[in-house]
This record gives C-alpha cells, structure tokens and sequence, in this order.
C-alpha cells in the first residue's frame, strides 16, 4: 500500500511530498517462495533416482546431487544451460563419462 502527504512551507505551500510503501505483504510472499523452494530441493537431494529438469527450450535448469554425480565430468554451463566436458582430451578418453546431453 503506498500513502503520501505533503509537506506545507511556511505559508502554506506545498514544499514536497513524502511517500510510504508497505512491502510486508511482498516480504512474506518472498520469504514463502524461498521455503518452497527449499523443500524442492530438498526432496529432489534425498529422492534416490536422479531427477533434473529443463526449461521450455530444453536447457538444463538444475538436478538433485545423484543426477549432478551421474553427470560426471560434465560441467554445467548456465550462460547456456547445457554441459560441456572438462577438456577435448577428456571427451576422448576410453570409458569417459562425457557424452552429448
């Protein structure tokens, strides 16, 4: 909610304005947000299969910590959102990990 009143000068006139906003209900939205968020963590890092998720352009967004391990040598990019390996030679190892996503 945002008020105002002004603020008179000596004669009468007004000399400014000072305004209050009242953030408490954005605070308490936030602060819900961040616990939700939290909890989804949460249960993606204990869940035992590996879970991650992408956004509508198939970008890589997040995992729990079993999809991040299974990853490898994998190292997520988030400009991109996609991963990339840790070197061309590692790419090139027999038995690497690093494969297209």
């Amino acid at each position: 909610m945002l008020s105002s009143a002004p603020v008179l000068g000596a004669a009468g006139q007004v000399g400014g304005v000072v305004a209050q906003l009242d953030i408490t209900d954005r605070i308490h939205a936030e602060k819900a947000l961040r616990e939700r968020q939290q909890l989804l963590q949460s249960t993606m890092d204990n869940f035992p299969a590996l879970i991650a998720y992408k956004d509508v352009d198939g970008r890589f967004l997040d995992g729990n910590h079993e999809a991040l391990s299974a990853i490898g040598r994998l190292h997520f990019m988030p400009a991109t959102g996609s991963f990339q390996c840790a070197s061309i030679s590692d790419a090139s190892m027999p038995g690497s990990k690093c494969c297209p996503m």
